[in-house]
């Protein structure tokens, strides 16, 4: 199965119970007749596997599901045409994960300190300054925050891209053709 996993860290062997954050990306070709029938049941797959549409088209359409529900959705998936490739991928962000939570909660400390030193400014330009460097901490802070809860939404919801493939149909002188052959 597609989940995050508990696996011990070549890096810190001492850290058994280290939760693996890994980002799932699926890709499935399919070849139909009818690639708008396609969409409406990729939308229906999505919202069954608690997921969500990114994008439709009659040529590639994106989909997110939960990472626990991929197997199923990609099973889902095959059984709505001729299936003409899968490939899944995953890429583990668990020290990119590890290194943004370090740096947030320095940052937060470094925030900490800076509202102490501004309750004890004895002039305006001294609170100046330190507000000034809250106001920078404070950015930082904003913007860890939202890669990590980038990194826990997409390791917690995979994304699967389904390529439409239009299945040819020959003309009448194309079954004459495939007669005569």
């Amino acid at each position: 199965t597609y989940e995050n996993t508990t696996e011990q860290s070549a890096a810190n062997p001492v850290d058994e119970t280290r939760q693996r954050l890994v980002i799932y990306n699926a890709t499935v070709g399919l070849q139909s007749d009818k690639p708008d029938e396609i969409n409406s049941q990729l939308n229906k797959i999505a919202a069954k596997n608690n997921g969500y549409v990114l994008s439709l088209s009659n040529k590639q359409s994106v989909i997110r599901v939960r990472s626990a529900k991929l197997n199923n959705t990609i099973e889902e998936i095959s059984t709505l045409a001729k299936v003409t490739g899968k490939t899944v991928s995953g890429n583990d962000v668990t020290d990119q994960y590890t290194d943004y939570t370090i740096r947030l909660d320095n940052a937060k400390n470094a925030r900490k300190r800076y509202l102490e030193l501004l309750s004890r400014a004895e002039t305006v330009e001294a609170a100046l300054k330190v507000e000034k460097e809250l106001e920078r901490i404070n950015k930082d802070i904003d913007i860890l925050e939202g890669k990590i809860n980038q990194l826990s939404h997409l390791s917690e919801y995979s994304t699967i891209t389904v390529t439409i493939e239009e299945k040819v149909k020959p003309g009448i002188l194309g079954y004459i053709g495939i007669g005569l052959y």
